[in-house]
């Protein structure tokens, strides 16, 4: 049987397709058995456009998903 994969086996840098220099970083992560979070830094990707865009992506008891960005306009 396979194992699932850990948030922490994936690259801390994900290619952003808006642009070709253009990447997103993780800056933070949080892993339990009941909640998994990452925080996401886009602002890289919008640099002409936004001050900051910090998405978080949480799953919650294995079942709820929740989005949330944090964004701020030059």
């Amino acid at each position: 049987m396979a194992t699932k994969p850990e948030l922490a086996d994936y690259k801390d840098k994900i290619e952003v397709s808006l642009d070709g220099s253009a990447g997103a970083s993780i800056a933070g992560r949080f892993l339990t058995e009941a909640e998994s979070m990452v925080r996401i830094d886009l602002t890289a990707a919008y640099p002409a456009k936004l001050a900051s865009h910090v998405r978080t992506v949480s799953l919650t008891g294995g079942k709820q998903v929740t989005v949330r960005d944090e964004i701020r306009a030059n």
